[in-house]
């Protein structure tokens, strides 16, 4: 919901993570999201011109955002299991901002999010993802804080279990906006 308000409001969804003038990434879509999570107040004490793991945003690193974390974590913290997939024909694509009509798969065929397992959270703020690749190759092998599937949400706001038991378990085409693959049910 929280992407569909920042599109809604902006006319584009957040970038991956926001650049600097010399293309260095500075922050995640994460931080970008925050005043739509009911979190402005923290959002306004980011400086934004500054990478995210500055100085001037130390205070800002050891605070606990809940609702970036997966329930089934086994304890809040400042890392997030929540990550965008990012590549060339991902939703998440670096500091591209995608809009709605780059979607050709369609809101509810595309999927934005993963929710990773405890051995590979990152830091909220920071701008770190998941590679599409790495998507690709989840497997009934990859830990994650649920029984036999691995949670991802879609751009029109569903939140699916996908089940570790199928091969692949993340088909690459939900990992694509613009494909139009045939997705088999």
């Amino acid at each position: 919901l929280a992407l569909d308000r920042y599109e809604s409001s902006r006319g584009f969804f957040p970038a991956a993570h926001t650049v600097d003038a010399d293309g260095n990434a500075m922050h995640s879509w994460r931080s970008d999201l925050l005043p739509m999570v009911e979190h402005s107040e923290l959002a306004e004490r980011i400086d934004f011109s500054e990478p995210w793991d500055s100085s001037e945003n130390t205070p800002i690193h050891k605070t606990e955002v809940p609702v970036l974390l997966c329930p089934s974590s086994p304890e809040v913290t400042t890392r997030t299991n929540y990550l965008g997939v990012n590549g060339p024909g991902s939703f998440f694509y670096d500091a591209t901002k995608r809009l709605r009509a780059d979607v050709a798969d369609g809101l509810d065929k595309t999927i934005s999010v993963v929710d990773v397992g405890p051995d590979m959270p990152v830091h909220w703020m920071a701008p770190k993802d998941l590679a599409a690749e790495a998507a690709e190759s989840f497997d009934e092998q990859t830990r994650t804080n649920h029984i036999y599937v691995i949670q991802v949400l879609f751009l029109d706001g569903h939140v699916e279990g996908l089940s570790t038991d199928v091969d692949p378990v993340i088909p690459p085409a939900l990992l694509t906006i613009a494909a139009q693959d045939e997705i088999a049910e």
